[in-house]
């Protein structure tokens, strides 16, 4: 395990860089000390680090090394990225970082996952801008939510405001103060509802749970939307689908 504190006087916004991470964001009122905890690969761990600059904590974890396999012809990057490398082809063989791929595994790379547990003063920020694999899970209250994710399940707590634009991976929020803008590809979306929200999905059902008379605007390509009006009929409610089933009730 590889721990990071840090005084919570003037914290104002977690940052996490991370490609490949399963992280669980807590919140705490009146915490005079916010906390990272990681286990996973050594190597990662070792290579991770948290900075903090004035009214901000940014934790950095490197993404693992890439793990190939060829057979029957075919060379597939299990996962990772190649970073500081090359790939040549040398007499007729792949060679990628300098290792030569063969029908077993050219680089042990990817291990098990990086698994991390936070807590944060609550009302803090939380920006994750390019996590390609893992889970954000976040049932705390927040500041402004921004997260954009390739292969991720998000979920989110209470927030100002939510930002979410992922490629693949489910999302659910449970409710915003100002703000609620999520979309995703190829996913589902379970949100509540805030003063402006926008869902938009293209291969995915939208489910809308109202919290109040707002402005709800859900689209999706691929699935069924259903909107609950929880008793708030001055709620503004459009919605699309192309292929799916549309209730609003």
């Amino acid at each position: 395990m590889k721990t990071f504190t840090t005084p919570t006087e003037y914290l104002d916004l977690l940052e996490i860089r991370a490609a490949n991470l399963e992280v669980t964001v807590e919140t705490e009122e009146n915490l005079t000390e916010a906390v990272i905890e990681l286990t996973g690969p050594e190597e990662i761990l070792a290579g991770s680090s948290a900075e903090r600059t004035a009214t901000r904590w940014t934790l950095t974890i490197p993404a693992p090394e890439p793990t190939m396999v060829s057979g029957s012809g075919n060379v597939g990057i299990v996962a990772g990225n190649i970073v500081g490398g090359s790939v040549t082809i040398s007499s007729g063989d792949l060679v990628v970082g300098g290792s030569r791929v063969t029908n077993t595994v050219a680089s042990p790379g990817a291990g098990k996952p990086v698994r991390g547990t936070i807590r944060v003063p609550a009302g803090t920020d939380l920006t994750v801008p390019d996590l390609a694999h893992g889970s954000v899970t976040a049932p705390g209250t927040y500041g402004a939510v921004k997260v954009s994710s390739a292969n991720a399940e998000i979920d989110i707590g209470h927030a100002r405001e939510v930002e979410i634009e992922a490629t693949n991976g489910d999302v659910a929020i449970g409710s915003a103060s100002e703000l609620i803008d999520v979309s995703t590809t190829n996913g589902d979306i379970d949100t509540g509802s805030a003063p402006r929200s926008r869902a938009t999905s293209t291969n995915g059902d939208i489910w809308v749970l109202a919290y109040g008379d707002h402005r709800i605007r859900a689209r999706t390509t691929n699935g069924d939307i259903d909107i609950a009006r929880n008793g708030h009929a001055r709620a503004e409610i459009s919605t699309s689908t192309t292929n799916g089933r549309d209730r609003v009730r």
